[in-house]
């Protein structure tokens, strides 16, 4: 596992690694432990996937102001999606842009992942249900408002404290921190 400073340097060479998720958020870069992050040794949520094969898409822009802060992998529909870290299911839905998601936090609580454009989820995956790291989700598809073929947007979310609406925490670049782990 590398460390902060190797982060820093990969996220000066590439891109941003924080982004606010609205003009309303309440944490703040200094709020993220990205050595809490790097230590749980995020797996790329989509098996198989080399992450030195990923591609950093979370600048880019979805619509005239908006930015993606997530990452998209591709891969066959079908491919099963994996829990990144240990967490908490929170919530299965479907939604009008993501299609079929998931929302997981870890164990700590303080950050979310969100899984979209699943094509099913796992059998018997449920709201409350804990998972380890490399469980399977669910299978990728292309569900809601996809540009593309199949994959699985991906993002990752420091939370305010004491409040789980993601619209006002700290988007992290997921790009960088599996970059980062890579030995």
């Amino acid at each position: 596992m590398r460390d902060v400073h190797h982060l820093a340097r990969l996220a000066r060479r590439f891109g941003s690694l924080f982004r606010p998720k609205s003009a309303a958020a309440k944490v703040k870069p200094t709020d993220v432990d990205l050595g809490a992050l790097l230590s749980e040794g995020l797996l790329v949520p989509v098996e198989g996937v080399d992450p030195e094969k990923l591609r950093d898409s979370f600048l880019e822009t979805r619509g005239r102001h908006a930015r993606h802060l997530a990452i998209d992998i591709g891969a066959p529909r079908g491919t099963p999606i994996l829990a990144t870290t240990d967490g908490e299911i929170l919530k299965l839905t479907r939604e009008a842009r993501g299609g079929i998601t998931i929302y997981q936090k870890d164990t700590t609580g303080r950050y979310l992942f969100f899984y979209c454009h699943l094509s099913r989820y796992a059998a018997g995956l449920e709201a409350g249900q804990q998972v380890r790291r490399g469980d399977t989700l669910g299978y990728v598809g292309s569900t809601g408002r996809v540009k593309g073929g199949p994959h699985l947007h991906f993002s990752i979310t420091r939370l305010p404290e004491d409040d789980d609406n993601f619209r006002e925490g700290m988007a992290i670049n997921p790009y960088l921190l599996f970059l980062a782990g890579v030995p």
